[in-house]
Formats: structure tokens, sequence, C-alpha cells
């Protein structure tokens, strides 16, 4: 049995605190990811979307999904938005859409991963471009009826300058995740 698959085996039979801490840390590293941004208008780029693809795939979709949803209730009181900004206001601003998206995304990615279905690379790649859709389709549906846009311009500042970023945290997910998923086919 290989050192991953024991890794994972244990990480499922886990008591309650520690699926608990998992879930706390996750949300804490959103958090984090958020405070790392390249400042630009009207979204930043951040780390937030490829530690949700993170928490869906080591996570599940019930406890990925949580540990998002977490992070968005610790974000109502505490600087865990990105360049450390917080409050309902952040949540309803113009990037609101893409924050709320988080949680969604870890469900379904987490669903979609945790099928029964293909362990293979391609699975994982697919399931992972499916939590980059919702997060951006969502987030540009919301940018564009937060700050009154066309969609064309609203695909142009808040989808397009991602594609290459979030395919680049795709393929780092996937780099981290393919070893645990492929263990698990064994």
């Amino acid at each position: 049995m290989t050192t991953a698959t024991t890794l994972h085996r244990s990480l499922l039979r886990t008591p309650l605190a520690w699926q608990t801490a998992a879930v706390v840390g996750f949300a804490a590293l959103t958090a984090v990811g958020a405070q790392l941004v390249v400042p630009t208008e009207p979204v930043p780029f951040t780390l937030q979307t490829l530690v949700t693809l993170l928490a869906a795939a080591f996570l599940g979709r019930g406890r990925g999904a949580f540990s998002q949803a977490l992070y968005l209730i610790g974000g109502l009181a505490l600087p865990a938005f990105a360049g450390g900004t917080f409050g309902l206001a952040v949540l309803t601003g113009a990037t609101g859409g893409y924050l709320l998206a988080l949680p969604l995304a870890a469900l379904v990615v987490g669903h979609l991963l945790g099928g029964s279905g293909s362990r293979g690379l391609v699975s994982t790649v697919v399931s992972l471009l499916a939590g980059v859709v919702i997060i951006l389709g969502l987030g540009c549906l919301w940018l564009k009826l937060a700050l009154h846009l066309p969609w064309s311009v609203a695909f142009a500042q808040g989808v397009a300058p991602f594609i290459g970023w979030e395919l680049v945290k795709v393929a780092a997910v996937t780099a981290l995740v393919q070893p645990f998923r492929a263990a698990r086919a064994a």
C-alpha cells in the first residue's frame, strides 16, 4: 500500500475533532489566500479559488462546501476577504458573486471528485474546471448586475483576465490531488 493510499484512508477515518479542524483550517487557508492579492479593478487576483478547489478535493463536497461557507461567515466580522476587507458590504459589492460562489463550487467539485467514476487525470481536470466555471460565471453575473455593466464589459473585466490564472491553479491542484485520487482507484 502506498503512502498516499494510507494517508487518504486514514483521513477518511478521522475523528470528528480532526474533521472539524480540517474544515476550519481550509476556511483559514482561504482567508490567507485572499490576502495574497494582485490588485486589479474591479476584481483582484487572489488564491481563494485554489484553496476552494483544494478544500473540495481533500474534504469532499459537504465539508469542502462548509469550509467555504465558514470562510464567508468569518469574513463578515474578520478581515478575511481580499486585501483585509470584511463585512456584508463586500459580499454584496461588485465581487460578492465570486465569494458567494465558493461554497457552491466546492460542493460541485467535491461531488464530482468523490463520485464512483473515473479517477483519471481528465476527470480530475474536468471536475476542477467545473468549479472554476461556477466561480467565474456567478462572479461575472453578479459583477454585471452590481455595476450595471454590459455583458461584454463584465466578461472582459470579470472573466477574461482570469482564465490563464485559473488554468494555472487547476494545474497546481491537479498535481497535488491526482496522486491521492489514483491511489484511491488502486
